[in-house]
């Protein structure tokens, strides 16, 4: 019994090798404030996806939902 093989797999590799590493070396060399500049990306993102839903949240809890003061959703 043989277990067959795709010869050609791209899972046949291991994805993490020594050309990776050597590119994520050069990259962050070139770009050392490019994980920095990553995560406050991530952070501003999130801040930009949650902020709408606070402010209507706090409108409607100073307001009321049926009032001349909301603030419809941008």
């Amino acid at each position: 019994m043989s277990q067959s093989r795709i010869p050609h797999s791209i899972f046949s590799k291991p994805l993490w090798g020594p050309k990776m590493s050597f590119w994520v070396t050069l990259l962050l060399f070139v770009f050392p404030w490019l994980p920095t500049f990553l995560i406050l990306a991530l952070v501003l993102l999130l801040l930009l996806c949650v902020y709408p839903d606070i402010r209507r949240r706090r409108n409607r809890a100073n307001y009321g939902d049926n009032s001349d003061y909301y603030i419809p959703e941008l």
